[in-house]
């Protein structure tokens, strides 16, 4: 059982690994349309630019906190952090309760609707729940051992 959960835990981080660096990849790649469209959500202007360099350097940042074994920890928190606020970005489109303005996300998760988005969204968070799970039982395990 040890051996499945150990998968799904390296499944779960290289998915998260791969999704990070490809949103981040594409934001790098078309920075001047990223961060125009972050610029235009936000006031005053200094806000969506700050946003708008932070974003690709803290999804590079999980990339590097997952690549560590010493670190996986933080990365899982920090990239569920990170997809629950944009998760509740995109609920907030999908629901009506902010206008209509472009999807920023860069390459294919910007061509989806605001639905299919926060359907994939939903879809990614779930992924963090294995690796947060193991991290919790190994921390509660190595409690005990002390």
């Amino acid at each position: 059982m040890k051996i499945k959960a150990n998968i799904l835990e390296e499944l779960s981080i290289n998915l998260m690994i791969i999704v990070w660096g490809y949103a981040a990849i594409s934001k790098i790649l078309d920075f001047k349309t990223f961060s125009q469209q972050i610029i235009r959500q936000f006031s005053p202007t200094e806000i969506g630019i700050l946003i708008a360099y932070a974003i690709p350097c803290i999804e590079l940042l999980i990339i590097a906190l997952l690549i560590f074994k010493s670190t996986i920890h933080y990365g899982v928190k920090l990239s569920t952090g990170l997809i629950g606020i944009f998760t509740l970005y995109i609920g907030f489109m999908v629901f009506g309760f902010a206008g209509q303005v472009p999807c920023s996300c860069g390459g294919i998760l910007e061509k989806m609707s605001w639905k299919v988005h926060f359907v994939f969204n939903i879809l990614f968070l779930i992924t963090h729940l294995i690796p947060l799970s193991l991290i919790n039982t190994l921390r509660k395990e190595a409690g005990k051992e002390h």
